[in-house]
């Protein structure tokens, strides 16, 4: 099988609350801030965020 995407995912925890950190295979995300890369992310590659939050579900 071929993948026409790779990410590098940490995942971490703080007090309890779990999560998943992208740390590579997204490329340069347009936008000067924080804010403008979030919102560009949030609009424009939203498949990224829904491939890490529900591949999870799938390995149980």
């Amino acid at each position: 099988m071929r993948f026409k995407k790779v990410l590098s995912v940490v995942d971490c925890h703080a007090e309890g609350e779990s999560g998943k950190v992208v740390v590579g295979g997204v490329g340069q995300v347009p936008g000067e801030t924080m804010f403008e890369k979030r919102v560009h992310l949030e609009t424009h590659m939203d498949d990224i965020r829904k491939m890490v939050l529900y591949t999870w579900m799938q390995a149980l």
